[in-house]
């Protein structure tokens, strides 16, 4: 500074602070002379500053404008140089053209499918704004002064080649350079291996003839730098003296050179020096990195040599992969020279350059060998890869993806051991197994599969889990054979069969292998051999058949190469095995098993004997066999799961075992039998046991009884088989009879129990028809006799006599007043003093006489519908004779007020003989049930019974007016006829109607006015009126085809002026409205010709509603109005039938204008129905008036309100309103009329209304809040209370239209309504025909209607178990399909679980597939997912089951099955008292366990049986149900006995790629305690884990042992390491550093280290400039506010957050991941909130819980926040 030099500061950014007055040029001046203060520690000096003193600071552009105080820039005089600047212009042009083609080889052509932008710094690693200028310089110095230019740029070219990335190269095929250039770069790049590891490039650069002693190479890697054992096979392979360093093991520069010193001073032979770093983007250790390559090279310079010694030094610096580069700067010049090594070390997995794998698949990898080539010659083309290596390292990953039904751990690890012995023997073995892997069907899935090497090059991703170019093509082959080598595994080693190849005789063993060796043998479609076999059989001769399985493959080798005892053995074996596979075994395996092969080869040997086939045993006939007998068969199976006790009688049956006919599953029928025997029966207890054996054992053996006339049957069988199945009827009948009869019978019904009881044994030996007269006779008898000796009738009023008779009070008293004083019917005289009681014990026990009738029939019934009407068959002859034989019955009456006859009496079909009753219900049952399931076979009999009645000449007339209403209502059909249902009004709207038709004829519209005024209505009915009857006499007439009956223009023009001056019609829409009435200007709604009658019925109901909206006021009806009048206003969504709408609305309310409704065909199944929370019947009139008021909206109103967008939303709209009649109907159980009748009801309702204050509805419906609120009021406060009182407003308005002068005209109309009157003047005036009985319609029974009336009765609390069953029936009856879903859930698994293949196609190209494996036809497909139907032709994904995507609908069938099955076996419980008896899971599910039951067959006649008619002439027919007993028997018979069903077993597809981690971290957790890690572990684990790639692999390593481990288990104290060794075999494949790494853990840390890993991949992938939680909602990636940043900064450094951060991060990935995330987890809510429902959830462990109440305390900031601030 004194002396006036120059002075260059460079890196000495700590000295600039003392020298902050020089850089700024603070002077001060003394006597001239200039001085400036300088920091020395504490103190500062004043130095004098020389004139020509200069002062030159020197740094990087980067870190002046980063590091540098703006005031020092400033006073600063700047320059920015480069290394551009110091060459000549012939360099600068080089250097252009050095830049051009640099971008050449990283830009890839534009047309290629991969194309991605690369930066020069992706491909040259240190690339950087002065490296071709300094490329140039360097080569430049080398060269002399008239080397060419080209040859400079070719050397510089090699230079920048040297330093690319393996990766860059492959990448050249597509770079815009010139081919030739392309292929000339390849071939250096790949010349003698330089790149292939740092030994080789050592051993390269040893080689070449260079004139000096030291040279200098700076050396980049993505790889994990060297190790001491690594130096040793460097040593090894270079044969020189290396001596290795670390940067990071000197603290001085001093200690640094000193050792270099001592390198330089060792031995005087060519040695190598290698410095290792790892690169950080910190400035200071940048600045290390430069200072110790300066020091170095300094240190070395100054070393003068005299020998021919050489020292070569390498400063090796591991970089992070990034994209876009690091900003670490390679290319020094000089003395140094660049090269990027990408792997230091040579792989171990690839033996060649991989370069020659771009043009090649995977799948030639696995070539087969030449014919006859057993060595390793086997590898095609060139040695590139050990295929065997590469199997073995897939082993455990390809075991662990495979899941078996009833997986053991013990089987996956006896798995793996297998595999690694079998691929460690011979070289042939290994060939075996790694040329079945079917590659070419994963190709053909994936464009472009020669490319795949190219697609690595470019994947960012792959590269950076692995680390290096070579480690990511093996993690790529690798990914593509796993599963492949599972999919083998899976087929090779199903049932065990790999013990086969280390256990058995060498002739299994070569059969073996040669099965699966041969590409013939594995080609062979099987399935469809087997249907050749099964179709042509019979067709062909033994002989023949013989010789087609010996043309297979398979039976060419057994002919030729099996000798015939080893062909016995092998037909033993392969049985054994078929049945194993073929039958489900679940009680004692080896007897159970054994017992099965013996019915198999017993059906095999009746097949042979009856094709008279002599030929020896072949495989062939099991399948044939088991096709022939699979139902017998499998009914054998279950008949023993169910009753295992009968194993050991069946194997010591003599008969059996010596017997060639399948007869096993008959005697095991037999002795099934046998035990359900009941020996006594006296207790509640005991029989409730019985009848759930009888259950269980039902479907097996009505399936023996049901066959016996089949040919399945021998000769030995139908000899056994007429007295099971007698057996079966006699058990099963006494069943039905138990439990009608004994169950639920009181304490003081003991005599009667007692009595029943002494039947019991009475039923097996008679007709049961004979027995239940007999049994009903006694039991009346002990009641005394409950029938009116006078009426013989059930007395009314009951007394009883001294004699013990009993008579009405009315008989009894006409008796005594005609003087008669003696009974009756026993002449024993009367007290004197005897006056006539109604005696209340005699009424009771008549009650409980009606009671146990009422029991009987519902006996009989239940024994029709599940006896004699048994499959939908109707029974024999005679039985179908002796039941119409039950019509009539005969009583011989010798009572003393009338002469001795017989009279013959229609009777209630049953076997009680007993007075007549006037119920029908069991006709009308057993009517049903022959005409619906036998009508051909029973017409003959009916058209007797018929005649038979019209002869009779006992029968009244009354009873056969009683007789053919039961005829006519069981073939009725709907009728819906016309007339004016505008009558509910009554008779004032009557009135005006009827002045409209008189104005229509005389013209005279003067008079209307008139009667409107006389009209004692309020005025806006009269406006109703008025409107309502000019659309019903004036606007209807344009209906005619004759336009002469239209209305006439003077006739218009006379209503025209009406309409303008009635006062009634004051308001103006309301006159345009009557106007468009009398001209038939309706819009869509126009009367026309042609229209059918259920367009014109929806037409007059939305008229009717139309007035009621013009006229209303009512806040309830405003919504209304405005979207039938003004819809342009409404902003509503109604209802959808689309499941993805619904399913979107419960998220977010999407209010806008339209009205999205599905396809009306969606709503076919009513059973499908969202009714919001509503009844069925008032949510289908809420949801039919508001599409009454969109058709009216629709029909003048020009824009679009249906969403989305129809043709013609009109038609669209009667379309749902045709629906909402035909729900409505069936919700009712009424006729077409009366359903309509009710519809005008509810309209009527609305314009009645009464306005309210303060309803607070919103008019407008803006809101989804407001629509629900407007729906549950309509429903609540108009619609139910219209249904309480339907059926007497029906009545009254039934009423009404039967009384209309007009209709009184149609005597069919007048009849239907309920008048008796005569039809047919030929006709007595008495005749039956005249009848109201006959021709009035009866309701419909339909389950909807009986929801319906246990609602009208509000007996939803009374009776919860039968409302509970009525509410939800329409799913329950699908929970017998369960059984069926889950098998073909498991086939699909079985089918597609181990396999790579995506499933691609159609639901119904799949069955077509498959239709030799399983019949779908039982199958009950869910009808609607999200928008779309499933049908054959959908996705076959819907059906795989998966946890999520397409495939939650088939796991979410099972759930929702097995969900409302549990429900409805806890309200059975619930109402018993009673929990169930056992649990199966549903991998154990089948149809006995679920429940089941038949609709027609089963429930409607269980219905039928509690419901009494009652039927007065000129009245309709009545009917009254026994909803307690109904409940009751539905308790009983369906619901009570069966499980609750767990969910465990559940199929699912699962893939390893998305694993579900929930479940595993809970099995792994089951089977091994787990514990947090030690910080210090944690901190251990992190530092020797230090790049991505490493943290990949250990976590992806650990993943496979937790699969293992939640299978098989283990001792928490094992190592984890040891595992990895001693149980999985996979210590070879690991990287040993990351062996050592993981040697701190143990089994019970395995969920706190993938918690550390998974946040160590996260923490390394925001190092590489990528977002762990890429594709995550929007929602949560909001920015933390200033505020919450100081927050958490405070809790973070308070508190102890390590382990919390870990669970924070577990809970980000494992639950904000899912589909749906939003709607789980608001991204709104409070951290807190979050974390006390996971409590409320799940079983926390302590060291957990103890995170999460700190977190609550601390912190509850926003979770949306959090995901961003990761990174702080």
């Amino acid at each position: 500074m004194e002396t006036g030099q120059t002075v260059l500061l460079l890196n000495l950014q700590n000295l600039y602070e003392s020298l902050y007055d020089a850089l700024n040029q603070y002077y001060v001046t003394l006597g001239g002379q200039k001085y400036v203060d300088l920091g020395l520690g504490t103190h500062r000096v004043k130095c004098r500053v020389h004139k020509n003193f200069r002062l030159i600071v020197i740094e990087e552009q980067e870190v002046v404008y980063e590091q540098f105080p703006i005031p020092l820039i400033n006073r600063m005089e700047k320059h920015y140089l480069d290394i551009n600047t110091v060459l000549r212009n012939e360099q600068k042009n080089i250097a252009r053209q050095l830049k051009e083609w640099v971008e050449n080889f990283v830009s890839l052509w534009i047309q290629h499918p991969m194309k991605k932008q690369y930066d020069p710094s992706d491909v040259f690693i240190g690339y950087h704004e002065d490296t071709c200028s300094s490329v140039i310089l360097q080569v430049t110095e080398n060269q002399g002064a008239d080397t060419d230019s080209q040859t400079i740029l070719d050397k510089a070219k090699h230079v920048l080649l040297n330093c690319a990335t393996p990766d860059s190269v492959v990448r050249l095929d597509k770079a815009r350079l010139p081919d030739e250039e392309r292929e000339h770069f390849i071939k250096e790049y790949v010349k003698e291996e330089m790149h292939s590891s740092l030994g080789d490039y050592i051993v390269y650069h040893t080689q070449q003839l260079e004139q000096s002693h030291f040279f200098f190479t700076e050396v980049t890697t993505f790889s994990r730098l060297l190790t001491a054992v690594d130096i040793q096979q460097l040593q090894k392979v270079t044969n020189l003296d290396i001596r290795l360093l670390s940067l990071q093991q000197f603290d001085t520069e001093h200690s640094f050179l000193k050792i270099i010193r001592e390198f330089l001073g060792s031995t005087p032979v060519d040695k190598v020096l290698i410095i290792q770093t790892d690169y950080d983007k910190d400035s200071y250790r940048g600045n290390i990195l430069s200072s110790a390559k300066y020091s170095c090279i300094n240190e070395i310079n100054k070393w003068a040599t005299t020998d021919n010694t050489k020292t070569f030094v390498y400063f090796v610096t591991k970089l992070l992969r990034i994209e876009g580069g690091t900003s670490y700067v390679g290319f020094q010049g000089g003395s140094w020279g660049s090269v990027h090594i990408d792997d230091l070390r040579r792989s171990t997995e690839f033996v060649s350059d991989v370069h020659s794998l771009k043009k090649q698949c995977i799948s030639d990898l696995f070539e087969e060998p030449p014919e006859g080539n057993s060595t390793k010659t086997f590898f095609p083309k060139e040695y590139i890869l050990d295929t065997t290596d590469l199997i073995r390292s897939c082993v455990q990953a390809a075991v662990s993806m495979l899941r078996d039904a009833g997986e053991s751990g013990e089987l996956c690890t006896n798995r793996v051991d297998n595999l690694l012995t079998l691929l460690d023997g011979s070289q042939t073995q290994g060939y075996k197994i790694s040329y079945l892997l079917k590659l070419e069907g994963y190709e053909a899935t994936i464009p472009y599969p020669k490319s795949w090497v190219l697609s690595e090059a470019s994947n960012i991703n792959a590269l950076q889990e692995g680390g290096t170019f070579l480690n990511t093509l093996w993690r790529k082959i690798q990914a593509v054979v796993t599963p492949l080598l599972a999919n083998l595994i899976s087929v090779i080693d199903r049932d065990c069969n790999l013990d086969l190849l280390l256990n058995e005789c060498d002739d299994i063993r070569n059969l073996w292998l040669k099965i699966f060796a041969s590409k013939d043998m594995l080609h062979v479609p099987y399935g469809k051999l087997e249907n050749f076999f099964i179709q042509h059989y019979t067709l062909i001769s033994p002989g023949h058949f013989q010789e087609l399985f010996i043309n297979t493959p398979l039976g060419s080798y057994i002919s030729k190469n099996v000798n015939k005892k080893m062909k016995k053995d092998l037909f033993k074996r392969y049985l054994k095995d078929f049945v194993s596979m073929s039958v489900d075994v679940a009680s004692d395996e080896k007897l159970q098993v054994s017992l099965l092969c013996q019915a198999l080869a017993s059906c095999v040997d009746e097949v042979k004997k009856r094709q008279k086939d002599d030929d020896e045993l072949s495989l062939p006939h099991i399948h044939i066999a088991y096709h022939v007998y699979k139902s017998r068969l499998q009914n054998l199976s279950r008949m023993i799961s169910l009753r295992p006790d009968i194993l050991s009688p069946l194997q010591r049956n003599q008969q059996i075992s010596c017997c060639q006919e399948m007869v096993l599953d008959v005697h095991a029928a037999k002795a099934c039998l046998e035990y359900l025997e009941p020996s006594t029966l006296d207790t509640e207890a005991l029989y409730q046991h019985w009848l759930k054996q009888v259950k269980r054992l039902k479907p097996s053996l009505e399936l023996i009884c049901s066959q016996h006339n089949t040919r399945q049957y021998g000769g030995r069988c139908k000899e056994i088989l007429h007295d099971v199945s007698n057996g079966w009827k006699r058990i099963y009948t006494l069943a039905l009879f138990v439990e009608h009869m004994l169950l639920g019978f009181q304490n003081d019904e003991s005599h009667l129990r007692a009595l029943i009881l002494t039947h019991i044994q009475t039923l097996s030996k008679v007709r049961t028809f004979s027995v239940l007269g007999i049994f009903q006779r006694k039991r009346a008898k002990s009641m005394f006799g409950l029938e009116c000796a006078v009426c013989l009738m059930e007395p009314q009023d009951p007394v009883g006599l001294p004699c013990h008779h009993i008579y009405c009070l009315t008989c009894i008293m006409k008796s005594l007043d005609t003087g008669k004083t003696s009974c009756p019917k026993c002449r024993q005289e009367l007290p004197n003093n005897f006056q006539p009681r109604v005696s209340e014990d005699i009424r009771v026990s008549i009650k409980k006489n009606a009671e146990f009738r009422q029991r009987c029939k519902g006996f009989f019934i239940d024994l029709l519908s599940t006896v004699c009407f048994k499959d939908n068959t109707p029974p024999a002859r005679g039985v179908i004779k002796h039941l119409l034989s039950l019509y009539f019955f005969l009583t011989n009456n010798k009572s003393s007020l009338k002469p001795e006859h017989e009279h013959i009496h229609t009777k209630d079909l049953s076997p009680f003989d007993e007075s007549p009753d006037k119920n029908p219900v069991v006709r009308s049952v057993i009517l049903k049930l022959l005409l619906k399931f036998s009508f051909d076979a029973v017409q003959e009999y009916l058209q007797q019974h018929l005649s038979s009645v019209e002869d009779s000449r006992f029968l009244d007339e009354e009873d056969k007016a009683e007789l053919y209403a039961m005829y006519i209502n069981c073939l009725e059909n709907e009728d819906g006829g016309q007339m004016d249902q505008y009558l509910v009004y009554g008779e004032e709207y009557k009135v005006v109607r009827d002045a409209v038709a008189e104005a229509v004829v005389n013209g005279n519209v003067e008079q209307i006015e008139e009667v409107l005024e006389k009209c004692n209505v309020p005025p806006r009915n009269r406006t109703v009126f008025i409107l309502l009857a000019l659309f019903r006499e004036v606007t209807t007439r344009y209906r005619s085809a004759n336009t002469g009956l239209h209305p006439t223009p003077e006739q218009c023009q006379a209503f025209e002026e009406l309409i303008q001056g009635s006062r009634f019609l004051h308001q103006q829409e309301v006159r345009d409205f009557g106007s468009n009435l009398v001209n038939n200007r309706l819009g869509k709604l126009a009367v026309h010709h042609g229209n059918t009658i259920v367009d014109n019925t929806v037409i007059e109901l939305t008229i009717h509603l139309a007035a009621a909206l013009l006229t209303g006021t009512h806040d309830l009806v405003m919504p209304l109005k405005q979207l039938g009048l003004s819809p342009q206003n409404m902003q509503v969504n109604t209802k959808s039938n689309n499941l993805s709408e619904k399913l979107f609305n419960l998220i977010l309310d999407q209010t806008k204008p339209g009205h999205i409704l599905g396809d009306p065909e969606l709503r076919n199944n009513p059973d499908a129905l969202d009714t919001k929370n509503m009844s069925l019947t008032p949510f289908t009139l809420v949801r039919m008036v508001t599409h009454l008021a969109m058709l009216l909206g629709a029909s003048e109103k020009s824009h679009q309100i249906i969403q989305p967008t129809v043709e013609d939303a009109s038609s669209f709209l009667a379309l749902h309103i045709k629906k909402d009649l035909d729900q409505l109907s069936k919700a009712l159980g009424r006729g077409f009329d009366d359903t309509v009748t009710t519809v005008h009801l509810v309209l009527r309702s609305l314009q009645e209304l009464v306005q309210a204050i303060n309803s607070g509805i919103d008019p407008n419906l803006t809101t989804k809040a407001s629509r629900n609120k407007w729906e549950t009021t309509v429903a609540e406060d108009i619609m139910t209370p219209q249904l309480k009182d339907l059926d007497q407003l029906l009545q009254k308005a039934k009423g009404f239209i039967r009384t209309d002068s007009r209709l009184s005209s149609n005597f069919i109309m007048r009849v239907t309504y309920g008048d008796d009157c005569s039809f047919l003047t030929s006709l007595a005036q008495g005749s039956q025909v005249h009848s109201s009985a006959v021709w009035s319609y009866r309701e419909r029974l339909s389950l909807l209607s009986l929801t319906h009336i246990v609602e009208q009765h509000d007996q939803k609390e009374e009776l919860p178990l039968l409302w509970r069953f009525l509410q939800k029936e329409g799913e329950i009856r699908q929970i017998k399909h369960l059984p069926n879903i889950l098998i073909l859930l498991k086939r699909l698994v079985r089918e597609f679980q181990n396999t790579s293949d995506q499933a691609v196609g159609s639901i119904g190209e799949f069955i077509d597939k498959q239709k030799a494996l399983f019949n779908t036809q039982n199958l009950r497909i869910p009808e609607v997912f999200c928008s779309k139907d499933l049908d054959l032709d959908s996705d076959l994904q819907y059906l795989l089951p998966r946890r999520q995507g397409p495939g939650l609908c088939a796991t979410g069938l099972v759930s929702h099955l097995v969900t409302l099955h549990n429900e409805m076996v806890n309200a059975a419980d619930n109402h018993t008292k009673e929990e169930s008896s056992y649990r199966v899971s549903v991998a154990e599910l089948t149809e006995e366990h679920v429940i089941c039951y038949d609709m027609e067959k089963d429930l409607l006649p269980l219905v039928l049986s509690n419901c009494q008619y009652s039927l007065e002439r000129g009245h309709e027919t009545i009917s009254q149900f026994d909803l307690p007993r109904i409940q009751q028997q539905i308790l009983t018979r369906f619901l009570q006995g069966k499980p609750h069903i767990t969910r465990t077993g559940i199929p699912t597809l699962v893939n390893t790629q998305d694993r579900d981690y929930d479940t595993i971290f809970k099995a792994v957790k089951g089977k091994v305690p787990q514990v947090a890690l030690s910080s210090l572990t944690r901190n251990a684990l992190s530092r020797g884990l230090d790049s991505y790639s490493e943290v990949c692999e250990a976590l992806k390593i650990l993943e496979l042992l937790m699969g293992f481990l939640s299978m098989t288990g283990g001792d928490p104290m094992m190592s984890l390491v040891t595992y990895l060794q001693d149980i999985l075999k996979m210590a070879d494949q690991i990287n040993h550093h990351i062996l050592q790494v993981l040697h701190r853990c143990h089994l019970r840390h395995c969920v706190s280290l993938w918690q550390l890993l998974s946040s160590l991949k996260s923490e390394n992938l925001l190092r590489l400039k990528r977002e762990p939680f890429m594709g995550y909602p929007d929602e949560y990636h909001m920015l933390l506010t200033e505020e919450d940043k100081i927050e958490l900064k405070t809790f973070v450094t308070k508190a102890n957050v390590d382990q919390w951060l870990l669970e924070m991060h577990e809970f980000l990935l494992l639950r904000l991941g899912r589909p749906q995330a939003t709607a789980d987890y608001n991204p709104s809510w409070r951290l807190r909130i979050i974390f006390i429902s996971i409590l409320n959830s799940e079983c926390v462990p302590s060291w957990r819980l103890a995170v999460v109440i700190t977190l609550c305390v601390h912190f509850s900031k926003n979770l949306n926040s959090y995901i961003i601030y990761h990174t702080v």
